[in-house]
Parts: C-alpha cells; structure tokens; sequence
C-alpha cells in the first residue's frame, strides 16, 4: 500500500508566503519578484539602463555590479554598495563582466604555494581596436596565519598577466581589499581573450578569499571596458 506524506498547516503557510506571485523591472533595471508574503527578492540588473545625465547615478539604491551608460556613452559600474554607491566609470562600452560571492581557501605548505582561480571571476572578450581597461575589486583578503604575504595574480589565457599584482604583510586574521583600475596592453584586435584572476597563499600559511555582507550587496567584481 503506497504511502501519504502530509504537510502541518503551519508548513503549508510557509510555502505559499514563500511562492512568488508577481514580479516588474524597477527603475534601476533590476528584476524584483514579489512573494505571497508580500516580500521582495531582488534578482540583479537584467536590464541596462542608458541615462539622459552624464555621470554616475546620483540618486536609487544599487548593488555591486551594476552598470549604466551615461549621455556620452560612458560606462559607470557600482563597486560599492548603496544609495546611490560608489561608482567608476571604464570610459567607455562594457564588453564583460563577472560576480563572484563564493568564500574560497588555499594552503601554501612548505615552499609550495599553488595560486587557485576566483571562483567565477573570469571575462572573455574580442579585443577592439581601441584601448581597453580592467577593473578588479575584491571584497576581502584574509591571511589567517601571520607572517604570510598572500598574492594576488592577473592571467590573459591561462598565462600570468600580473604576477604579486597585490601582494601585502599581514599579521594573523588581518583583513585588506584590492581594488585596481589596469590598462591592457599589447591585445591584437579581434583576437579573443580570458582574463582571470588567483590567489596565492603564502609560504607556509593558509589564506582566504571572500566577500563581506550578504552575496546581494557584496562579492568581486571583474569587468572589462574599451
């Protein structure tokens, strides 16, 4: 005889509040969905948004990671979370971008430090004729063994692009961000290439990689612009 597996009220109540009923783009290009509960979840930019102004937006709340065009084609990308954040502009048209908001660790032991990939921060693009520049910013870096130098690395195509690209001494559990503005060199228009960036931990020590805050506000940020 087969069996019946039943639900309490109280857990059938849970999933219809948890149901999505509705949902709309707001008016900074983000998907919301609405809950039978009548909370939100923001789903992300789905929608990029050219201004009638030129700059950053001055006013809205915005997620890192999200991008407009401003009135002479520039392109600004949130790297700070808020009302309205923190902004920079690539000067011109976005051609990739990537979020991660997963928490990674490695271990250097010995003499052998083995440089891992961020975890989902990988661009790939067709080089135009004009130049184009990378951003990186990375929540945190965290060495939780002292006397370590952690690494971080740049790669075009699996090859080192920037070696000790942020390299700092930090004592046990000491916390630092990375934040670059680079200018490729050297690209052949029309040629495809993937950037990545790695970690490294120190000689000896373990170092670990992750985002501050909820993955909705937070995360490493990796974008290309010409």
């Amino acid at each position: 005889m087969g069996e019946v597996t039943g639900y309490t009220a109280e857990r059938m109540k849970a999933i219809e509040d948890a149901s999505v009923v509705n949902g709309g783009i707001d008016a900074n290009g983000h998907l919301i969905l609405v809950r039978h509960d009548t909370s939100e979840i923001d789903a992300g930019l789905v929608k990029t948004l050219v201004t009638a102004t030129e700059g950053p937006p001055t006013t809205g709340t915005w997620i890192k990671g999200d991008y407009i065009i401003d009135s002479i084609g520039r392109t600004w990308i949130c790297v700070t979370a808020g009302s309205p954040g923190q902004w920079v502009t690539t000067g011109g048209t976005l051609l990739d971008s990537a979020i991660s908001t997963i928490q990674q660790a490695t271990t250097a032991t010995g003499t052998a430090a083995q440089a891992v990939d961020v975890t989902g921060l990988s661009v790939t693009f067709k080089a135009p004729a004009q130049p184009v520049r990378l951003i990186v910013c990375l929540s945190t870096i965290l060495n939780n063994t002292a006397g370590g130098i952690p690494t971080v690395y740049l790669t075009k195509n699996d090859n080192t692009e920037l070696s000790r690209w942020k390299a700092h001494n930090t004592a046990a559990n000491e916390v630092a961000t990375c934040n670059i503005d680079y200018l490729l060199e050297g690209l052949t228009p029309g040629t495809e290439y993937t950037y990545k960036v790695k970690f490294c931990a120190a000689v000896a020590s373990t170092t670990t990689i992750f985002p501050v805050g909820t993955p909705s506000v937070s995360g490493h940020l990796l974008a290309v612009a010409a």
